[in-house]
């Protein structure tokens, strides 16, 4: 009796991963060196079926040749193998939760809150506010659709969408 009527005890999990992406492009006979690290990690809180709060904080560095022509930290703006996507500038988010540690010429060291979302459930309600992965469409290879966070085709990370600021 004592256990069918007390609550399931709070869920707490982590996670999170680093990555590194290198690349070297030959440019007329120049050699362009770049380098772009992130890392990630991801908290969730779970009370019972009703109540998940998700956040996700990164911490990115972007290094090399094409840093200072090309942001590859900035929410607002995609750059994928030396190429800016303007079609993805201006993402919704209504608040600054990055700010650049080093932001010199070569260097960019960035950190900042990408998912922060609390999440309620229940038999006739699903609701969800906060800064969150939200897709419109689909696509093998691109999807124009989505106009929220999708990826530029010519982007070379895809793990993580960014997260928009919503109320679902």
């Amino acid at each position: 009796m004592w256990a069918a009527t007390t609550a399931a005890a709070p869920l707490f999990e982590y996670s999170g991963y680093y990555k590194n992406l290198a690349s070297m492009t030959d440019v007329g006979g120049d050699l362009l060196l770049d380098d772009y690290q992130r890392l990630r990690l991801k908290a969730r809180y779970e009370q019972g079926d009703w109540l998940q709060v998700d956040v996700d904080y990164e911490l990115t560095t972007a290094w090399g040749d094409t840093t200072e022509q090309y942001s590859m930290l900035s929410s607002t703006q995609t750059v994928a193998g030396g190429a800016m996507s303007a079609a993805l500038a201006g993402r919704p988010r209504l608040l600054n939760l990055e700010s650049d540690i080093v932001d010199d010429d070569r260097f960019r060291l960035r950190h900042g809150l990408d998912r922060a979302r609390v999440r309620l459930i229940n038999d006739r309600l699903d609701f969800s506010i906060g800064r969150q992965s939200v897709s419109w469409g689909t696509g093998m290879f691109w999807a124009p659709t989505d106009l929220f966070s999708g990826f530029s085709p010519t982007e070379i990370d895809r793990d993580e969408k960014p997260g928009v600021d919503v109320v679902r």
